[in-house]
């Protein structure tokens, strides 16, 4: 036991040799002085205050110590150095510090600089001075401050500084605080100082995002910061939709592609999605249909004679959050049924506009149909290949043939049994 206290008390005085060995030679002679002013304060290396009695500050004119001290009273909590500084001249030269941490035996420049005044006193046991070796960190710095909708995952959209307690701007490192003062963390990514986006932004989801992040020195000085990130809408909103208009024929069965609708958009390669949009009062038109982004499609089978038209309001969206009301409509073809032409029997060829000609709905339905028509005794009176809803009740050698009750053929001449016969009556008036 007694040779235990014997090598721990020679472990001891050993430690003691060597930083006694490792202190600095800072020495100053009073006597080689005129002047003199005084310091009271307490020691800071990276940001935390000391509380070694070993560790010493002096004050240097030049390369010329003018004064030394250990941080050896404590007051308040604090230990402090009192620290006496000489000159020659009364006041205006220039005093710059250094201090020495006997843990390490580094000795470091201070920051601070002073101006030697006679006679004065700088700091006393309730507000003492700051010795340190570099400034405590007092903001967060991001040169662009606002984040445009138009930047794309992978994008770097500000490196990070760090501002010190003396206004200057200094590079640092970076770590994210992932707590409740972060919750758009995940959104970005670090890359050294630089702040990267790693995802798309979408202004009309969120116009601000809020990360929290802690920036420190290499000397270990540190903040932890919330910054607020406003996000700046950069994107072209949509015009409107590229086709107002779509069409599909009647009995289709629910679930047929009406088409796929497209925005007219001037920002390049933007992407949208499309809905319905119904406002305070909703749109009967809509339970047709069914919008599957960006296709629409019939959400029920189609016919022609329930309804032909159906007014559609359409939302665009782009990736931005930008978006526009537009209309479309949708028309539903007339298909061929050969169960009833749904021509009109009476034509009264007088120019008054009514029943002038034989018409037959959606004529252009009927491609490569030809029409006969025939008297009451089977003669062929009429023909035509093609026929266009212009036949005013003449003969094919164009003479007015007179009122009577006719008959028509019209048939595909194609497949053969796609026809319709029927009846037709031409009136003239007081002829015939």
């Amino acid at each position: 036991m007694k040779n235990a206290k014997i090598i721990y008390t020679i472990f001891a005085l050993l430690v003691l040799c060597l930083q006694l060995e490792a202190q600095p030679d800072w020495d100053v002679n009073p006597a080689d002085y005129q002047f003199t002013m005084t310091f009271t304060g307490t020691g800071t290396f990276n940001c935390e205050e000391t509380s070694n009695t070993s560790d010493r500050v002096a004050a240097f004119v030049g390369d010329e110590c003018r004064g030394v001290a250990n941080f050896e009273t404590e007051a308040n909590g604090s230990f402090l150095a009192y620290l006496t500084v000489y000159g020659n001249q009364f006041e205006g030269t220039e005093l710059s510090f250094k201090l020495y941490r006997a843990e390490t035996g580094d000795i470091i420049d201070s920051p601070k600089k002073e101006i030697f005044s006679d006679g004065a006193i700088w700091g006393n046991p309730e507000e003492p001075y700051a010795f340190l070796t570099e400034y405590a960190i007092s903001d967060v710095y991001l040169p662009g401050d606002s984040l445009l909708s138009s930047y794309e995952p992978g994008t770097a959209v500000s490196e990070l500084f760090l501002i010190d307690a003396s206004g200057d701007t200094l590079t640092g490192n970076f770590e994210f605080i992932n707590d409740a003062k972060g919750p758009d963390n995940d959104q970005f990514s670090l890359l050294t100082s630089f702040l990267i986006l790693e995802n798309n932004l979408v202004p009309e989801v969120q116009d601000t995002l809020q990360i929290h992040l802690n920036g420190f020195t290499e000397g270990g000085c540190g903040i932890d910061e919330v910054i607020f990130l406003p996000v700046t809408n950069t994107n072209s909103p949509p015009k409107g939709l590229l086709k107002d208009t779509l069409q599909i024929k009647e009995n289709l069965e629910a679930g047929s592609l009406v088409g796929i609708l497209e925005a007219d958009d001037d920002s390049p390669d933007d992407s949208h999605t499309f809905s319905f949009f119904d406002g305070a009062n909703p749109n009967p038109d809509h339970a047709a249909f069914d919008i599957l982004s960006p296709d629409i499609q019939t959400a029920r089978v189609l016919n022609y004679e329930s309804q032909v038209w159906y007014s559609l309001f359409i939302r665009i969206v782009d990736e931005a959050g930008n978006a526009l009301v537009d209309t479309l409509v949708v028309e539903v073809l007339d298909e061929v049924e050969f169960d009833d032409l749904k021509a009109g029997n009476l034509i009264t060829p007088d120019s008054d506009g009514f029943n002038d000609t034989f018409t037959i709905p959606n004529i252009e339905l009927f491609q490569n149909y030809e029409l006969f028509i025939y008297n009451a005794q089977g003669v062929e009176v009429y023909s035509s290949g093609e026929y266009d809803n212009s036949w005013v009740g003449t003969s094919n050698n164009g003479n007015e043939l007179p009122s009577a009750t006719y008959y028509y053929v019209f048939r595909d001449r194609n497949v053969s049994e796609n026809m319709f016969k029927g009846e037709i009556h031409i009136y003239r008036n007081n002829k015939f």
